[in-house]
């Protein structure tokens, strides 16, 4: 501005400078005259200014309300019921979608009745004298029964005199389909599965291979391969390998563990495909040190509609990051991301250190679409103080935010010798928490209902 200031004020002087011969001839005082064409100007670029900045100031206070929405109490309980509700539709769109539909039906994963014969011992072991030996020694006691005997009115004892009873029973099992048995059983006539247990690790390069489904003679054909890869029908009665399965590589690391040699894995890639798309993926890659600590580990998983990324890093041996974020491929508002950050009282350096590992500080971050919840918990503190409400809420700070506006805080109150967890409001009026959770639980139940029964 002073720039321009400037600038105009040359100008005027210019001005004045090339008109200074008729100024004179008409009587006006040169001095004058460049003083008024100076003020006018600067009259003139002043007005400018005040428009500019009257603009400017409306622009930016535009701005401050699109980046500050303010929510009534009313529309923050919608906002935080609504996000339970996108939480509970990214769950049901994971059971919905093509992979889990897919390893359903594939498994047929169900209870069934088994029923069973067994044998034990019809008796028990006792320490009694042997009168013979003059020693004490173990006998079997068989079981016996009590009677009733019409004839003395008296319980009588007849000892038992088998030595082992049958027992049949029956129960409940959780098993797969029989065809998918079948090919699992199949393997071990092309895969030698004892030398994973010969070498303590998995053994990418001898389970390479093709690995071709033969419908016909119910067997597996091999034929050499770099990669890992499975071909197979989706059913018994389908007639051909629609379905495919690979590791296409796979690498380790041998670490110690408590004096142990220990392959853990440090890459891998993995994928599930039917019908040529691709339903399930996992690209993990990992760093451990010598001990096995794990120094950084990274996870993306699909499953269809659902993407995992999951990163954990260890930026100092007693500080720990994970980072797990969820992406619904179908409904970008369903998204989820957890943050944490854990300082740990001790350094991890070697595996023993964890029987000895505790958490000083724990910091928590949930984010939701717009809504987010951001804590931390002082573990150290609490963990020297007895678990009342009191404490807990004195060692742990948990805020509830929508967008970037705080709209409550997590409390525990201590009501009828139990703890519960409430929200405290904008404007001080508070509720259980269970009015949101306490849905969304029981709906979780009946997504998976068939395999909580």
């Amino acid at each position: 501005m002073c720039k321009k200031l400037n600038n105009s004020t040359m100008y005027a002087n210019s001005c004045n400078t090339m008109k200074s011969g008729n100024d004179l001839e008409n009587g006006t005082n040169p001095k004058v005259q460049m003083t008024v064409n100076v003020f006018m100007m600067n009259k003139f670029m002043f007005i400018v200014f005040v428009l500019l900045s009257f603009l400017l100031v409306g622009c930016d206070n535009d701005n401050n309300e699109e980046d500050e929405t303010f929510t009534t109490v009313e529309e923050d309980k919608v906002n935080i019921q609504a996000s339970f509700d996108r939480t509970k539709n990214l769950i049901e769109n994971l059971k919905n979608g093509s992979f889990y539909k897919f390893a359903d039906q594939f498994l047929e994963y169900q209870e069934r009745y088994v029923e069973k014969e067994d044998y034990y011992w019809a008796g028990y072991w006792d320490y009694v004298y042997n009168e013979n030996t003059g020693e004490y020694e173990y006998v079997l006691q068989y079981y016996g029964d009590y009677s009733y005997n019409e004839n003395t009115g008296e319980y009588e004892y007849t000892p038992g005199v088998g030595k082992y009873n049958r027992n049949s029973y029956g129960y409940y099992d959780d098993v797969i389909s029989e065809f998918v048995e079948l090919m699992g059983e199949k393997l071990e006539d092309v895969v030698d599965f004892d030398k994973i247990g010969d070498e303590k690790r998995f053994n990418f390069s001898a389970f390479a291979g093709k690995y071709v489904w033969n419908n016909s003679n119910t067997r597996w054909d091999k034929t050499s391969n770099n990669a890992i890869i499975a071909q197979f029908p989706s059913s018994e009665n389908k007639g051909s390998n629609d379905c495919e399965a690979a590791i296409t590589s796979y690498e380790d690391k041998l670490c110690n563990i408590e004096g142990n040699n220990v392959y853990l894995p440090t890459k891998a890639n993995i994928y599930f495909k039917k019908d040529g798309e691709k339903l399930f993926s996992a690209d993990v890659s990992a760093d451990f040190s010598e001990y096995g600590i794990p120094k950084q580990v990274a996870a993306n998983v699909y499953v269809k509609p659902l993407a995992f990324n999951v990163a954990l890093t260890q930026e100092s041996p007693s500080k720990f990051k994970a980072n797990v974020s969820i992406a619904d491929e179908t409904k970008a508002e369903n998204n989820l991301i957890i943050r944490c950050e854990a300082t740990l009282s001790n350094g991890l350096t070697q595996h023993s250190d964890f029987d000895d590992m505790e958490v000083n500080v724990l910091k928590f971050t949930l984010v939701q679409h717009e809504l987010s919840i951001v804590g931390t918990v002082d573990l150290k503190t609490l963990s020297d103080l007895s678990s009342t409400a009191k404490n807990i809420n004195e060692c742990t700070n948990f805020e509830v935010l929508y967008k970037t506006q705080k709209i409550g805080t997590l409390t525990v109150v201590d009501l009828d010798d139990n703890q519960y967890l409430y929200i405290v409001y904008k404007d001080g009026t508070k509720e259980n928490t269970s009015i949101y959770y306490d849905s969304f639980i029981e709906d979780i139940k009946t997504i998976f209902e068939k395999y909580l029964e």
